[in-house]
């Protein structure tokens, strides 16, 4: 399918491109520019001089839309990753909470995982882990922080396997030992 957006400002890096034309082809920006013709278009979308530009990658994010992206309810993932998406968040990294024990957080890390390969979560570009390396001095919920205790690799080695590649920031405490 090929589309045309007409009459449209193109958000550029250093400028913006007045009275543009954006041509999508298979769901891919395909050409944009100023006087393009839109031949051979299936569908024509008059903007009226609305912006066109990049999508945003939100870094961390908890939730949004009165759900979070733990809650493991597929409608859920679906609202936070449809409404980031209308406001221009095209990615977004699921932010795990540095208070989760390791067996809810292996849980967390696994849900999130199955909603990266669902339409409705194809948004969620990876993960943002906020535990377990942070440190326990720190933080707005210290007290509640299961990962006190030193760092044991038996521990923290499965958290690791289980989240492989699909960890784009760890947060982490490099003053703390053996981590």
């Amino acid at each position: 399918m090929k589309k045309a957006l007409i009459n449209t400002n193109i958000v550029m890096p250093d400028h913006i491109i007045r009275a543009a034309t954006v041509i999508i082809e298979d769901g891919r920006i395909a050409d944009f520019g100023r006087k393009l013709v839109a031949d051979g278009v299936d569908e024509i979308i008059d903007l009226n001089g609305a912006y066109v530009g990049p999508g945003l990658i939100d870094i961390h994010t908890h939730g949004c839309a009165g759900g979070d992206h733990l809650d493991g309810e597929q409608e859920k993932t679906a609202a936070i990753c449809d409404l980031m998406a209308r406001k221009g968040t095209t990615s977004v990294l699921a932010t795990l909470y540095f208070d989760t024990p390791r067996d809810e957080l292996l849980g967390q890390i696994d849900l999130v995982k199955k909603a990266m390969q669902t339409e409705e979560g194809a948004n969620i570009a990876g993960l943002y882990m906020e535990a377990p390396y942070m440190n326990p001095k720190f933080g707005c919920d210290r007290e509640s922080n299961p990962w006190k205790g030193p760092i044991l690799k038996e521990e923290y080695q499965p958290i690791i396997d289980a989240v492989g590649t699909d960890a784009k920031a760890w947060v982490l405490a490099p003053e703390r030992e053996n981590i």
